[in-house]
């Protein structure tokens, strides 16, 4: 599977990310061969990564971890930090 390989790829260059990226969940469920689970090429290409630091990634983020975690997102919604960021 690709997708497998991807974050081994990205992680030459982006080695304390590598191992922030296989500590989580996401990796947990790719290396378990779940083709589906999040790797660095779901959020990211090689041509728009944003700096996490900013606050128009903050604002970003929510939206893309809201595709797939639609449980999440209403309620996080609801929160005080979902209703700052809106």
């Amino acid at each position: 599977m690709a997708a497998a390989r991807v974050p081994a790829t990205c992680g030459t260059c982006h080695e304390g990310i590598l191992h922030q990226y296989d500590a989580g969940v996401h990796a947990a469920a790719l290396k378990a061969g779940n083709p589906a689970a999040p790797q660095c090429a779901t959020c990211h290409t090689a041509h728009t990564i944003a700096n996490a630091e900013t606050d128009q990634y903050k604002l970003a983020v929510i939206a893309e971890c809201g595709n797939c975690h639609l449980d999440k997102i209403g309620t996080y919604r609801d929160t005080f930090h979902g209703q700052v960021t809106a």
